[in-house]
């Protein structure tokens, strides 16, 4: 199954959450792809193990929709 999850970084309880599920759901075989929708420089650290998920960092928005930017990064890739 393809899951996609959103946060907004890995710091703070919904992205400690979000590496948690991440995580596990890629353990079950999943494809897992999590998405940072406020950390483009990637400054924020992960403290759980990513190795089978797919990390996404969108980059800061100009005045732009924050889905339309995640459309054209992740769009129609298999």
């Amino acid at each position: 199954m393809k899951i996609l999850i959103l946060v907004d970084k890995f710091n703070g309880g919904a992205g400690n959450i979000a590496q948690i599920i991440s995580s596990e759901l890629s353990n079950r075989q999943n494809e897992v792809t999590l998405v940072l929708t406020d950390d483009p420089e990637k400054k924020s650290k992960h403290k759980h193990l990513l190795s089978g998920v797919r990390l996404v960092y969108l980059p800061k928005p100009d005045n732009k929709n924050k889905l339309y930017l995640l459309k054209s990064h992740i769009g129609n890739r298999k």
